[in-house]
């Protein structure tokens, strides 16, 4: 390993203390630390740290200073710092702009510092950039140690261990925190009031899409009848669903409201107080079953997709459990129509 150092000044002296060689009687080096066991002068009066210039990959930067609370100590600092606006926690994030992913980041601190404390018992550096987080772990020595010194007790600390959790973003805390993030994601938003009638202008637009989707394709299907065009104004209407399949279909919006109306009001704000936008809420969520657009805009922020992508995936559950199959009206023997 070189013993190249450099001399710095830090902006402040880390704390804490994880690490302490067994006890072994030294000659007092006085205030200078011996050339022989490292290549530096330690001033303690200066508070100047010294830098190791190493070859062990596993830590950004370690330094070494006089201990600053047990005289005749030394300790040594690892630092392993972490860009989280680099992590692969989902395409979207990957693709996101620095200011969107830090606006993402702030709003799941408290979940992601929790799985750092429960993983490393460590914290989140405050007021810092998500790009340049890092984490410190101090190993104590009661004499001037070498650079070797140094990097074979680190490597018997966390340090190690941060570096290696990272150092893959498909294993590790990468997978891990790409897994915990996901499912805070996929949880929707606590549920707002919606009134009878809101709830029905969603169905209503919802019927409105599926039912054109339907009449265009009975058209297609070249039907034997007198004025085509007539006829299939006149089954593919409102008017014209069965009276099951309408109470069917109501209470299937009714319960997917009841779930996801937190979102469509953070997607939409104030949309549940316009009818005319609630219509525009059952029309996505009919366009969405078919990957045309539905949820998103195209130019949503980070998490506004967010939202989005928990509305466009959502599920339609009919009341007997059964997921509501995406084939549509059909008309029935009695010129009805019915849910397929």
């Amino acid at each position: 390993m070189p013993s190249d150092i450099r001399n710095r000044v830090p902006e402040g002296v880390p704390t804490g203390g994880e690490f302490a060689q067994n006890m072994r009687t030294e000659p007092d080096l006085g205030p200078e630390v011996r050339e022989d066991r490292m290549d530096v002068e330690v001033t303690p009066a200066l508070g100047e740290w010294s830098e190791i210039d190493h070859d062990d990959d596993a830590y950004d930067e370690v330094t070494v200073r006089r201990h600053p609370e047990i005289p005749g100590y030394y300790r040594a600092t690892a630092e392993i710092r972490q860009d989280f606006t680099q992590l692969p926690l989902s395409s979207d994030f990957t693709a996101a702009s620095d200011e969107d992913k830090a606006t993402y980041l702030n709003n799941r601190h408290e979940l992601i510092e929790g799985y750092f404390a429960g993983r490393y018992g460590d914290t989140l550096q405050e007021g810092m950039d998500w790009s340049a987080q890092f984490h410190t772990v101090d190993a104590d020595f009661d004499h001037a140690p070498t650079p070797a010194e140094v990097d074979e007790t680190l490597a018997r600390t966390r340090a190690s261990t941060i570096r290696q959790d990272f150092s893959n973003p498909l294993m590790g805390a990468n997978a891990d925190l790409q897994r915990i993030v996901a499912e805070h994601d996929a949880k929707p938003l606590p549920p707002i009031e919606v009134t009878e009638a809101q709830k029905d202008r969603v169905f209503q637009g919802f019927c409105s899409v599926q039912l054109e989707l339907d009449r265009d394709y009975w058209l297609e299907q070249s039907p034997e009848v007198d004025n085509p065009e007539a006829e299939a104004d006149r089954l593919f209407s409102p008017e014209n669903i069965s009276p099951k399949t309408r109470d069917d279909l109501r209470s299937t919006f009714d319960a997917w409201l009841g779930k996801h109306s937190g979102d469509v009001d953070a997607r939409h704000p104030g949309v549940v107080n316009d009818q005319a936008g609630m219509e525009g809420i059952g029309e996505d969520m009919c366009l969405s079953r078919f990957g045309a657009g539905g949820f998103y805009s195209g130019s949503e922020s980070l998490e506004e997709k967010v939202v989005a992508n928990r509305l466009a995936e959502s599920k339609l559950m009919r009341s007997d459990g059964r997921e509501l199959s995406e084939k549509g009206f059909i008309v029935g023997d009695d010129g009805r129509l019915y849910w397929e």
